[in-house]
C-alpha cells in the first residue's frame, strides 16, 4: 500500500505542478504526523525527511538506527542514515533537486495536513536559512488531502470490511437490547462483540436514548432504555488501517403501540429524505458547501431546524479524514467547505433532528463517490427497527 500511495502522490505532485513534498518528523510513536502511514511501518527516533518529487525521485533522511526497517521495504529510491546533523543530508538533495516549490506538512485548516510541529519547524527553517529554499515553502495540504481522498480499491475494500463489521454488531445488537438495560451495558456489549470480532473501535461510541441523554461527543450513562425512547447509536470499526462510521436507530415500543408516534416518525422520515437526496447531490465536481447548502434547504422543507454541525466528512484511515468537508461556510471550518468532490473520495452523510419527549433521530451513512455519483458502502437504514 505505501508503494502505491507514493506512486499516486507523484502524480498528484505533476496535476498540482508542485515540485516537491517534504514531510519532517521525529519519535514517531510518540508524535506520529497524521500523513506517517505513507511513509513507513516502523517507528522515527531522530529527525527524518521524507522527499518525494514530481519527478519520481522517493527519498528517505533519517537517523542511522533507523535506516534498516526502510530498507526492507523496496520502496525509496535513496535511503540516507546521517550520525550527528541531517541538515547536510537534506540541503544536498535540494540542491540537486532545486525545487521551485516544496510542500511542507502544515496547514491552518486541515489537521490530518498539519503534523509539523512548531519546535520541527525551527529546526527546518534553521537548515534551510541562507539558502532559496526558505522561501519556497508551501502548506502540503493539497497533495495530503489528495491523496488521503483518492481512495484506491484496496482502500476501499478495506473501508467496506470494517463496515461489515459494525453493521453485524448491530444486527447482534438488536437482538440483545430490551426494555430496562443501561446506556452503559450497551457500550460494554458492543465492546465484547468487537473483541470478538478482534476490530478496534474507530471512536469511543456515542449511544444515547430518549430525551435523557445529552448530545455531543459524550460518553454513556447509567440511565435505562425505556419504552417510548429513541434508542441511537453512533459507532464505527477500525480493521487493517481503515475506519468505519455509521448511526442506527430502534424505537422503543409502548405497551399497545406498533409503530412510533406520528412526530417521531416524521422526523426519521424528514432525516431519511435528506441524506438520500444528498447522495443523488454528492458527484464529482460539486462543491462541498452546496451540498451541505442543500440539505439544510430539504430539512427544514420538513419543518424542522438546521443541524449545528457538516452534513458530512470524508472516511478512511481517520474517522475524519480531511480534505472537502460537506459543510457550511462557517470560520470554523476555514477552506474545506469549498473544496470539490472527487471519484475516489469516501464520505459520511449525517444529520439529526429533535422530537421532545423522544430524542433525536440522527441517522448515518458511508458513501463511495464514483465518476457517475455515490453509492452506498453501508446498507441504509430506511425505516425503524423497533424493540418490544
Amino acid at each position: 500500500m505505501i508503494a502505491e500511495k507514493l506512486a499516486q502522490a507523484v502524480e498528484i505532485l505533476k496535476e498540482k505542478k508542485i515540485d516537491l513534498w517534504l514531510t519532517f518528523v521525529r519519535e514517531t510513536d510518540v508524535v506520529p504526523d497524521p500523513a506517517y502511514d505513507y511513509f513507513g511501518n516502523s517507528m522515527i527516533v531522530w529527525q527524518a525527511a521524507f522527499l518525494v518529487s514530481a519527478r519520481g525521485d522517493k527519498i528517505a533522511i533519517m537517523g542511522h538506527y533507523d535506516t534498516e526497517n526502510f530498507k526492507r521495504m523496496g520502496v525509496y529510491d535513496k535511503i540516507i542514515g546521517y550520525h550527528q546533523d541531517f541538515a547536510p543530508f537534506l540541503l544536498e538533495e535540494l540542491k540537486r533537486l532545486d525545487p521551485k516549490t516544496i510542500a511542507i506538512n502544515y496547514s491552518p485548516d486541515n489537521n490530518l495536513s498539519d503534523g509539523l510541529t512548531y519546535g520541527m519547524f525551527l529546526l527546518l527553517e534553521k537548515a534551510l536559512q541562507a539558502t532559496p529554499y526558505r522561501n519556497r515553502l508551501i502548506s502540503a495540504d493539497p497533495v495530503i488531502s489528495a491523496l488521503r481522498g483518492r481512495k484506491r480499491t484496496a482502500e476501499v475494500a478495506k473501508i467496506k470490511a470494517a463496515i461489515k463489521i459494525t453493521e453485524k454488531i448491530w444486527q447482534e445488537l438488536l437482538g440483545w437490547l430490551k426494555t430496562g438495560v443501561t446506556e452503559k451495558e450497551v457500550d460494554g456489549f458492543v465492546a465484547d462483540r468487537s473483541k470478538a470480532y478482534g476490530a478496534a473501535k474507530s471512536f469511543a461510541p456515542i449511544i444515547t436514548h430518549g430525551d435523557k441523554s445529552p448530545v455531543g461527543h459524550v460518553g454513556p450513562t447509567d440511565a435505562r432504555l425505556e419504552p417510548g425512547d429513541i434508542f441511537h447509536i453512533d459507532f464505527g470499526h477500525r480493521l487493517d488501517g481503515y475506519c468505519s462510521d455509521i448511526q442506527r436507530l430502534a424505537y422503543f415500543l409502548r405497551t399497545g403501540e406498533k409503530e412510533p408516534p406520528p412526530p417521531v416518525k416524521k422526523g426519521f422520515e424528514a432525516v431519511k429524505d435528506t441524506i438520500l437526496k444528498a447522495k443523488d447531490a454528492l458527484k464529482p465536481g460539486a462543491v462541498g458547501a452546496e451540498i451541505d447548502d442543500m440539505a439544510r434547504t430539504v430539512i427544514k422543507s420538513h419543518g424542522f431546524p438546521d443541524y449545528q454541525h457538516a452534513l458530512g466528512h470524508q472516511l478512511g484511515r481517520a474517522v475524519h479524514d480531511g480534505g472537502t468537508l460537506l459543510g457550511p461556510r462557517w470560520e470554523r471550518y476555514g477552506q474545506t467547505p469549498y473544496g470539490k468532490v472527487e471519484a475516489g473520495n469516501v464520505f459520511t452523510l449525517e444529520l439529526e433532528v429533535q422530537i421532545p419527549g423522544a430524542g433525536w433521530v440522527s441517522l448515518e451513512e458511508d458513501l463511495l463517490v464514483t465518476q457517475n455519483g455515490a453509492e452506498f458502502l453501508s446498507t441504509p437504514q430506511l425505516d425503524w427497527f423497533y424493540i418490544k
